[in-house]
């Protein structure tokens, strides 16, 4: 079997890159580098990201993620 990378030009939307597992459809750029950091700035800053907070066997843990 061979690889393919996601990102890699040769990829199409048409063309499902999970054709067992699920679907991903790589529709290439779609902002300029400039709107995409602005983007992501907006994202972290406007966001309440925090923690998840679990429970293993009776123990507290705090994960490494953070979600919002």
């Amino acid at each position: 079997m061979s690889q393919t990378s996601l990102f890699s030009p040769e990829n199409n939307p048409s063309k499902n890159l999970l054709p067992y597992d699920g679907e991903v459809y790589y529709y290439g750029k779609i902002f300029s580098q400039n709107k995409a950091d602005n983007f992501l700035s907006a994202l972290l800053e406007k966001i309440e990201w925090k923690n998840d907070h679990i429970f293993i066997y009776g123990k507290h843990i705090i994960t490494q993620r953070k979600v919002a």
